[in-house]
């Protein structure tokens, strides 16, 4: 079916929704897939996190052996039997949150195994050996200096300062997600603000094209009135009885569907009124003037007297007044009702940028955290580097110290200048830079000299030996590439995810910003062209049926539609058409000549 075939209110369907339509389709869709690849992202970096504490965990286990070779004190095994039980929990824990991935699972089971054959062949005879050699004089300043748990103070008091920093992002990472949660219920809101609103102006243009209906039928009552005034015969006033049933029936329907708004339902029920009005005091005296014509009691001067009165065109000025006044109310309506699609529109573009926003800040807090957990794993192994020397005397143990020392710097300066908008953490970290320089100057730094001067003592030298075997360097440094695997993977998943979200939030934006612009303009230029396949054959209709009413019946209208402006048109035509040969037939009559036939088309 063409477009110019298809009903009013279709046309004007088709002109309002498909751009509204549109536009809900792509900002519905892309906000689902942006929620969607936000929650994968946060996935990947709690399991990166978990895998940091796997790490932590495993550490402790190290650090509580070797405080306990060292000391021989069964409460510095107290960390070992800590670790042991957190390493595996989270292990399981993180099996769980990566069961969607076979591969990071497989790899999580050959941790497991690594860290269990550790255990068997590495720790329990360490420890078995130790207890057996119980204190050698040799070790006794040793172990005594261990034994009194100096660094613990500074450890101690590391950590807490670690945990506060971690704990502060958090924070800031709640806050951060928090608006971007925000933002994602505000954008639903405007999504579905923007589908009511899409509702409403659908609902208004159908009270306009059913306004406009009214008009056309209350002119079909006009024009069959005066051809039957003109013509005499009662097939003429099929327009207006038509035009009447419906012009009533419309407007009764008009008025149930915009019941809540009460000054539109009180137009309807004033124009109505004068539309009865004028039935009643214009129109029925009138048709009852004319068939006293046709009998012969009156005549058309009778008629034409009547008729120049212009007695119905107070009426029919006041009820177009009505319906123009109407129509203006629904107008407007539309003009806000659109402002508000607008408005909606506007604000998931400006939700979308807040979430953007706020996930930039959530990456940036979690890297900052990341580094954190890097700067306590350095300061760990520089602890375990020095018992490790504490206990082997070789120095190769000293190396993971040196490394850690090394890390621990560079990384506490990278994390200043990250954080170098926050000056409390930055504060703090300061702070932390000076707890490792005391624990450095007090505790490792005369442990590593009094161990150097001890050098090997018989009662440790199977220790020594046990230890300087390095077998539990074999397995860890197999943990410890098995963990940087686990958590590469990782990465490269957070890296693809970062930038489908990335990608995902600025299609997004982009989408609803061209496609607000595209509506805009698709909509004005739909309005504007079915605006003129309606009002031109209206506009039309009457100048063709004010030039009959004159009595130019040569006039003609030019109208080829198939709605209901097209049926209009051809009634129009009939009624030309007839009113044609009966004005002829009169002219016949009134020159002489009664031998004219004159088709009576009335029952």
């Amino acid at each position: 079916m063409s477009f110019k075939n298809m009903g009013v209110r279709t046309k004007i369907m088709v002109g309002v929704c498909v751009p509204l339509l549109a536009l809900l389709v792509i900002g519905g869709g892309s906000i689902k897939s942006l929620i969607k690849t936000s929650g994968r992202g946060e996935h990947t970096y709690t399991v990166l996190e978990e895998a940091m504490e796997i790490t932590g965990s495993a550490v402790d286990m190290e650090t509580g052996m070797r405080g306990y070779l060292l000391a021989g004190k069964e409460e510095f095994l107290r960390p070992y039997r800590q670790g042991e039980k957190a390493a595996y929990e989270k292990i399981r824990s993180l099996r769980k949150k990566v069961g969607d991935n076979p591969k990071q699972v497989t790899k999580l089971e050959d941790i497991e195994k690594t860290v269990r054959e550790w255990q068997e062949k590495v720790v329990k005879p360490n420890i078995a050996l130790r207890r057996k050699i119980g204190d050698a004089e040799t070790m006794n300043d040793m172990a005594k200096r261990v034994g009194e748990a100096r660094g613990k103070k500074y450890f101690d008091k590391f950590r807490s300062q670690i945990n506060t920093f971690i704990s502060r992002e958090n924070d800031l990472i709640l806050e951060r997600q928090k608006a971007s949660d925000t933002a994602k219920t505000d954008s639903a809101v405007a999504l579905g603000t923007l589908n009511k609103a899409r509702q409403w102006v659908d609902h208004t243009y159908k009270v306009i094209a059913s306004a406009e209906l009214i008009l056309t039928h209350a002119v079909d009552m006009e024009t069959g009135m005066r051809g039957f005034l003109l013509a005499g015969e009662d097939e003429f006033l099929e327009p207006y009885n038509i035009g009447k049933k419906h012009f009533f029936e419309e407007i009764h329907e008009l008025q149930k569907t915009v019941e809540a708004n009460l000054p539109q339902v009180r137009k309807l029920e004033e124009a109505e009124k004068l539309i009865q009005e004028w039935i009643d005091q214009i129109t029925m005296p009138a048709i009852a003037l004319r068939r006293q014509v046709n009998n012969g009691i009156k005549t058309l001067d009778d008629v034409d007297a009547y008729i120049s009165e212009k007695k119905g065109k107070r009426h029919f000025d006041a009820f177009r007044k009505k319906i123009a006044a109407f129509t203006q109310v629904e107008a407007d309506l539309i003009i806000r009702r659109g402002k508000s699609a607008d408005d909606a529109a506007a604000s998931i573009v400006t939700n979308l940028e807040t979430m953007n926003h706020a996930n930039r800040w959530v990456d940036h807090t979690h890297n900052v955290i990341q580094k954190a957990m890097e700067i306590l794993a350095a300061a760990v192994d520089m602890e375990t580097g020095m018992r490790g020397f504490l206990l082997a005397g070789k120095k190769k143990f000293l190396e993971p110290y040196a490394d850690g020392e090394k890390r621990f710097s560079n990384l506490v300066s990278e994390l200043k200048r990250t954080v170098s908008d926050n000056p409390v953490q930055v504060t703090l970290l300061g702070e932390i830079e000076e707890t490792m320089i005391a624990w450095k100057k007090d505790v490792t730094e005369p442990a590593i000299a009094l161990r150097r001067k001890i050098g090997d003592t018989e009662t440790m030298d199977n220790m020594a030996d046990l230890i300087g075997k390095a077998e539990g360097k074999k397995y860890f440094d197999e943990f410890r590439k098995l963990m940087s695997e686990f958590r590469h993977e990782e990465e490269g998943l957070m890296k693809i995810r970062r930038e489908k979200n990335a990608a995902t939030t600025d299609r997004t934006v982009q989408g609803i910003k061209w496609g607000l612009l595209t509506a805009v303009i698709l909509g004005m230029a739909i309005a504007f062209f079915v605006a003129s396949r309606i009002t031109r054959p209206l506009a039309e209709s009457v100048v063709f049926v004010q030039s009959v009413a004159r009595g130019d019946i040569e006039t003609e209208i030019d109208i080829d539609q198939k709605d209901e402006i097209g049926i209009l048109a051809d009634a129009l035509r009939d009624m030309k058409s007839n009113i044609s040969g009966q004005a002829a037939a009169a002219q016949c009559i009134a020159n002489g000549d009664l031998s004219v036939q004159v088709n009576i088309r009335s029952d």
